[in-house]
């Protein structure tokens, strides 16, 4: 009957080491993504030429493109 005591004693600090894990990769994860993302947006929009999040040809806000096609910041006008 002592047995079954070690056994559960051992899953438990199993569960307990797994838990422990996934929270600190999960935490890890965030933080390596979190400084990954602004690099891999600026790595897309200047081997694409064009800007991941709107869409817009890359040097359009500064020739007037932008402005004649609508896309103004200030709402096209």
């Amino acid at each position: 009957m002592g047995w079954w005591i070690g056994v559960l004693v051992s899953l438990a600090v199993a569960a307990a080491a797994f838990a422990a894990g996934r929270r600190s990769g999960i935490r890890l994860g965030r933080s390596l993504g979190l400084a990954e993302a602004p690099i891999a947006l600026r790595e897309r929009a200047l081997r694409e030429g064009v800007c991941p999040i709107c869409d817009v040809p890359a040097g359009a806000w500064y020739n007037g493109q932008a402005k004649r096609d609508g896309l103004a910041r200030d709402g096209g006008s």
